[in-house]
């Protein structure tokens, strides 16, 4: 059985969750300057969830 090299089972649906949390952080800031708090909470559950499936993914032990 080959061993593969670290990070290299790394797929779509990490980036894909890594790029979701950029862009939830982008909206978050975005909603805070027009002063929608609902927004804001929203968004920051979703980069909660998002940035630790990311960092699941992409850190030490892998899931």
């Amino acid at each position: 059985m080959r061993r593969r090299a670290r990070g290299a089972d790394v797929g779509p649906r990490s980036a894909g969750a890594a790029g979701l949390a950029v862009t939830m952080f982008g909206a978050g800031i975005t909603h805070s300057r027009r002063g929608e708090l609902q927004s804001v909470v929203l968004n920051v559950v979703l980069l909660a969830l998002t940035g630790s499936f990311a960092w699941g993914r992409f850190g030490p032990y892998p899931f």
